[in-house]
């Protein structure tokens, strides 16, 4: 029964990790972004 919720509680670890990569990801590019902005003006 606990290896059954191991096996079930990894795949949602993993989806979390992924989500949150993408959003450390887009925050990066906008800030990249604003900083460019900056940069021009």
């Amino acid at each position: 029964m606990l290896i059954q919720e191991e096996i079930s509680f990894l795949p949602r670890q993993k989806k979390k990790e992924i989500t949150n990569r993408q959003d450390l990801e887009s925050i990066t590019n906008s800030l990249i972004l604003q900083f460019i902005h900056h940069l021009i003006i």
